[in-house]
C-alpha cells in the first residue's frame, strides 16, 4: 500500500513540475524581444506619419495611441516613455518591452505653422538603441 502512495505522489510532483515548466516557457514566449519592440515602434511611426497634427504638436498620449493602433493586441507588452528632446529640438520617445529591455528610439519632428489652419504631418524615424538626448 505504501508503494502505491509513493508512486502516486511522484506522479503528482512530476505533473506539477511539468505544468510549471510549460507556464514559464509560455510566459517567456510572450515577452517581446528586440524584433518585436522594433516592429512595434515602426508600426507606431507609420501611424503617426499618416495622422494629421492639429494644434501645437504631438505628445506621449498621441504616441501611445499610435502604438495601440499599430501594434494591436501586442501593445500591452510594449512600454513607451517620453525621452525628451535632442540637440535639433526633435521629440524623442523610447520603446522597450515590459522589462525595459531592447530599447528603440523614435524621433519625431513636426513643423507647425500657427498661421495656417491646414494640418501638419510629422516626420518620424526609428532606430534601435536607447535615445540620447
Amino acid at each position: 500500500m505504501e508503494q502505491v502512495r509513493t508512486r502516486g505522489t511522484a506522479g503528482v510532483v512530476i505533473a506539477v513540475v511539468g505544468v510549471a515548466l510549460i507556464c514559464v516557457i509560455a510566459w517567456r514566449g510572450m515577452t517581446p524581444d528586440q524584433r518585436d519592440v522594433t516592429a512595434a515602434a515602426q508600426n507606431a511611426a507609420y501611424e503617426l506619419e499618416r495622422t494629421p497634427v492639429h494644434g501645437l504638436g504631438l505628445n506621449i498620449f498621441d504616441v501611445q495611441e499610435a502604438l495601440a493602433h499599430g501594434a494591436g493586441r501586442g501593445a500591452y507588452n510594449i512600454r513607451v516613455r517620453d525621452a525628451g528632446r535632442d540637440s535639433e529640438k526633435r521629440d524623442l520617445y523610447e520603446f522597450t518591452n515590459r522589462n525595459d529591455d531592447y530599447p528603440v528610439c523614435m524621433t519625431v519632428e513636426v513643423d507647425i505653422d500657427l498661421l495656417d489652419d491646414a494640418p501638419s504631418f510629422p516626420s518620424v524615424s526609428v532606430e534601435e538603441g536607447a535615445c540620447a538626448s
